[in-house]
């Protein structure tokens, strides 16, 4: 019994973040047309997403993403690839 009231609550909470998801994206969907163009396009400015991302030291990547910093204590390499 326990078993099937762990199982059902993971579906259930699963389906829970979809919903919560779609509904942050309606909210930004309705919230949209009030947004002034002018301020818009200062906003995608600002993201420069026609520059290229730098992922290492001189290793250039692709355009159109936001660079996220991370410690470096995050992801722990220890072997050499």
């Amino acid at each position: 019994l326990i078993a099937q009231l762990n199982c059902a609550y993971q579906a259930t909470y699963l389906d829970m973040l979809g919903y919560a998801r779609l509904n942050r994206g309606k909210i930004v969907y309705e919230t949209m047309p009030s947004v002034p163009k002018w301020r818009w396009e200062a906003f995608v400015r600002v993201l420069s997403l026609n520059e290229c991302l730098e992922f290492g030291e001189g290793d250039m990547g692709v355009p159109g993403g936001v660079t996220v910093f991370e410690p470096a204590s995050a992801n722990i390499t220890t072997v050499d690839m």
